[in-house]
């Protein structure tokens, strides 16, 4: 599957919520990962969160969109505690 995302507010990201996109990539590689739909934003786009673990070894969430082409990885974060619980009861 191939991703891509926009490098400015991936360094962004990374300061605020602790998550790259290059790592986030990853967690939808997952193969336990949950993925929903994610709130509506004005882009037009349908917004999805995945939670998983990616290659690092720590729970992330990461918001991504589906398009033609490659999943645009939009941000990604350690997981919340509520998150966490959602991901392990499966």
């Amino acid at each position: 599957m191939e991703r891509e995302w926009d490098q400015g507010k991936a360094v962004a990201n990374q300061c605020t919520r602790g998550g790259s996109s290059r790592e986030a990539g990853t967690v939808l590689g997952d193969p336990f990962a949950i993925t929903f739909e994610g709130p509506a934003h004005s882009e037009g786009a349908h917004r999805f969160l995945t939670s998983g673990v990616p290659r690092m070894n720590r729970l992330l969430v990461a918001s991504h969109i589906e398009q033609d082409g490659p999943v645009r990885i939009v941000s990604a974060g350690e997981a919340t505690g509520h998150e966490r619980r959602i991901y392990e009861d499966g």
